[in-house]
């Protein structure tokens, strides 16, 4: 069942704890060339605000949750990250169920233009990397820039161990 949270889920400790634990644990495997160690993806504090100020679809399989997609919406245009499926998850279609409904809620909300940042290294291929990118090719996505990650402001670049670039991407959703 995919579920969107709500005010009340924010307040669930229990419930943030779990997938903050679960966002930073699949990010920690699935990035750990990319930063130092003890990095967090997020922490309870920076989710509960995306919860509260955004829009944050989980994935619970038998009540528990293992998987997790958030968003945001600016006018017609949406940014979305975060996908995160627990690893013992993979393969089960969790992630695309959980990006299929994102992107029927935000059609449903009048949204054409879907964004995204995709963390790569500069220097080398990332088999994993070089998988989602072209996952999000086969959706629909096309390649709009490619920046240094220490060119961007918002960006800690000073706590990856790897040069790296964001590759950002757009699908029209009109």
């Amino acid at each position: 069942m995919i579920r969107l949270l709500n005010n009340r889920d924010a307040q669930n400790l229990d419930l943030v704890r779990v997938l903050v634990f679960n966002i930073n644990k699949n990010y920690s495997e699935t990035e750990k060339e990319f930063w130092k160690d003890g990095v967090e993806r997020t922490t309870l504090e920076r989710f509960q605000t995306e919860i509260l100020n955004n829009h944050v679809l989980v994935y619970f399989d038998d009540h528990n949750p293992v998987g997790t997609v958030k968003y945001a919406i600016e006018d017609k245009d949406a940014m979305f990250g975060m996908l995160s499926v627990n690893l013992d998850q993979h393969g089960k279609r969790i992630g695309s169920q959980l990006y299929r409904q994102m992107e029927d809620n935000l059609m449903d909300q009048g949204v054409q233009n879907l964004h995204l940042e995709l963390l790569v290294p500069r220097h080398y291929t990332s088999e994993y990397k070089d998988y989602i990118y072209n996952w999000y090719l086969r959706n629909g996505f096309e390649l709009r820039d490619r920046k240094r990650t220490e060119d961007l402001d918002y960006f800690p670049s000073e706590n990856l161990i790897i040069e790296s670039d964001f590759l950002f991407m757009t699908k029209n959703l009109s």
